[in-house]
């Protein structure tokens, strides 16, 4: 899912299972962005592991408070 907030597009993904999201994250089109993500632009990320999915209004909320630089 992609969302526009305050002028930054956010995405939000949910798995699962772990291994399942790890296989994505270290393959294939999504490593390759990842490597060169500098070059693409800037960013904040955060992830967590949930029983249920969450609304936006939350998923930014904690994007905000516990995101990382990346």
């Amino acid at each position: 899912m992609v969302k526009l907030v305050d002028g930054v597009y956010h995405t939000m993904t949910a798995w699962s299972d772990i291994s399942s999201m790890n296989r994505f994250v270290l393959s294939g089109a999504h490593l390759r962005a990842m490597k060169n993500f500098r070059k693409l632009g800037t960013g904040r990320t955060y992830g967590c592991i949930r029983q249920k999915l969450l609304d936006w209004q939350v998923v930014y909320e904690l994007w905000r408070l516990y995101g990382r630089d990346v």
